[in-house]
């Protein structure tokens, strides 16, 4: 029984130490990816960037808005949101469409998760690639998480999506 037990300490031990955690000061934030990620830093409103290879990534954006505190991401319509999502892409793209969409919860803050397929034309051939998002917006500041992958790749890779995104947290709630 020692020796079970010995065992899924050193498993759970190893899993946590091969973890990384970004915070953000700035923004307030926090969230953890696996140690194998590569870290990137500062591009516009790209606030935290980490891939595994060139086609898995990981983007956190970060905008500070003139509102009231008290406005959540539902004071804007999900269709609307979709629509301007779908607007801003769709010329950057030679197909793109929200899959499926809807309302969730980041850290306690009201939010949207968008599922986005769309295919882009890459060193001469199309390439297929799944976006999963969030959008939210937490003391003035509305946040993107999004990860995107190869589309034939996502069902290896949707679990570790959702453990990544499971981790991100504000550093002090107001």
């Amino acid at each position: 029984m020692k020796l079970i037990l010995s065992i899924i300490f050193i498993l759970f031990a190893a899993q946590a130490y091969s973890q990384k955690e970004y915070k953000n000061e700035i923004y307030n934030f926090k969230i953890t990816i696996p140690d194998d990620w590569e870290v990137v830093h500062g591009k516009k409103n790209i606030v935290f960037e980490a891939s595994s290879g060139i086609y898995l990534n990981l983007y956190v954006q970060a905008q500070k808005l003139n509102i009231s505190d008290s406005v959540s991401i539902y004071y804007m319509p999900i269709d609307t949101l979709k629509k301007r999502i779908e607007k801003t892409y769709a010329h950057r793209y030679t197909y793109y469409e929200v899959l499926q969409y809807g309302k969730n919860i980041i850290d306690f803050v009201d939010a949207y998760y968008f599922f986005v397929k769309y295919a882009s034309d890459f060193e001469g051939f199309s390439a297929k690639f799944i976006s999963y998002q969030y959008q939210f917006i937490y003391n003035k500041i509305f946040y993107s998480l999004i990860i995107t992958c190869p589309q034939k790749n996502f069902p290896k890779y949707e679990v570790e999506f959702n453990k990544i995104f499971s981790t991100f947290a504000f550093l002090e709630k107001k």
